[in-house]
């Protein structure tokens, strides 16, 4: 009995050595995704991403207020506290496979453009990272960084799926003392995202023959507006980070 205790033991030790890769995930299936989030994460309810759209509409009057599809977080915290992660399901349209290949030189510090204005009610030092595309995992990952009053940074780590309509997106949020820990986490949940076989990307069949025959010609024009893309997607990633200190804000104003 003692020797079973003892191994049980070595293996809890060795299991929280390894961090959260290695605790049982929880499946998620959707219409139009599926995940895994780590045990001890849940859903947000519908009826609390339309309340915090709502309440951020009224702090931010001017500002076109995104909308998230599907939230996650924490259950031992209420609702709508850091850390959390957004879902988005863009239907920009379908992004031309030559175009992931090699990304668009954007100057993403500008996506908002005029924009910004609007949001300086909800944030400051907004800026974001490079694009990266992941041609294994066909995955575009994108860092974020906004400071909140009262709050400080929040950092934001989000994967872009490319799908047959436009983009499944996975905003992740945290404090800037937990993101160290979590992003591991993020980037384990965003990888196990999928698209439903309805969305999922597919080849084109001109991209399936230009590999079969690879011709010298230039590509063909797409018409896909990466600047639109860009900046809808910038304005989902920093609206959806500042949800948290809106609604707490708001609270606060309630009890007052």
């Amino acid at each position: 009995m003692i020797r079973h205790v003892r191994a049980a033991a070595v293996c809890l030790v060795a299991l929280a050595a390894l961090g959260p890769a290695c605790y049982a995930d929880v499946a998620v299936q959707k219409e139009e995704f599926s995940l895994a989030l780590p045990d001890g994460w849940v859903e947000i309810p519908q009826d609390v991403l339309a309340a915090a759209r709502d309440k951020i509409a009224q702090a931010a009057p001017g500002a076109t207020i995104p909308k998230y599809d599907y939230g996650f977080q924490l259950a031992v915290n209420k609702w709508m506290q850091y850390p959390y992660i957004l879902v988005q399901l863009s239907d920009q349209g379908r992004i031309p496979e030559q175009q992931l290949e090699k990304l668009p030189k954007l100057d993403l510090s500008a996506a908002l453009d005029g924009r910004a204005d609007a949001l300086k009610a909800l944030m400051s030092g907004v800026s974001l990272g490079h694009m990266q595309y992941d041609d294994n995992a066909r995955l575009i990952w994108l860092s974020s960084q906004s400071e909140m009053p009262g709050i400080g940074t929040i950092h934001g780590l989000s994967g872009l799926i490319p799908t047959q309509t436009g983009a499944l997106q996975l905003h992740c949020y945290a404090l800037d003392a937990s993101i160290d820990t979590l992003l591991p986490l993020f980037r384990q949940v965003v990888a196990s995202a999928r698209p439903s076989p309805a969305l999922a990307y597919q080849p084109s069949p001109a991209a399936t023959a230009a590999a079969a025959a690879p011709s010298t010609a230039p590509p063909a024009a797409t018409g896909f507006d990466w600047r639109m893309a860009v900046r809808r997607t910038a304005l989902g990633i920093f609206i959806g980070g500042a949800v948290a200190w809106v609604l707490r804000i708001r609270s606060r104003k309630k009890r007052a």
